[in-house]
């Protein structure tokens, strides 16, 4: 099953937004670290933020995740409600 602009789609627009964040996220991993963690509602993702243009900020923001001070994005938004 295919969205609109012809992403994968399962249906479900709550997991459709996670599968395209994290297709993006994927594209810059930080080399020494796990993929992700969580601190409470935080899901934290280790990427090296620096090499994401704009325009795949704005797209990663849509999609509920935000660049973290610390570095890499974060997102509260598929926590437990």
């Amino acid at each position: 099953m295919t969205d609109p602009q012809g992403q994968p789609s399962t249906g479900n627009k709550e997991w459709d937004a996670l599968l395209r964040a994290l297709q993006l996220l994927s594209k810059h991993p930080q080399p020494d670290s796990g993929p992700f963690y969580c601190s409470h509602d935080k899901l934290v993702v280790c990427v090296d933020d620096s090499k994401f243009s704009s325009e795949e900020i704005a797209e990663l923001e849509q999609l509920h995740f935000s660049v973290d001070d610390e570095g890499g994005f974060y997102s509260f938004h598929f926590a437990n409600p």
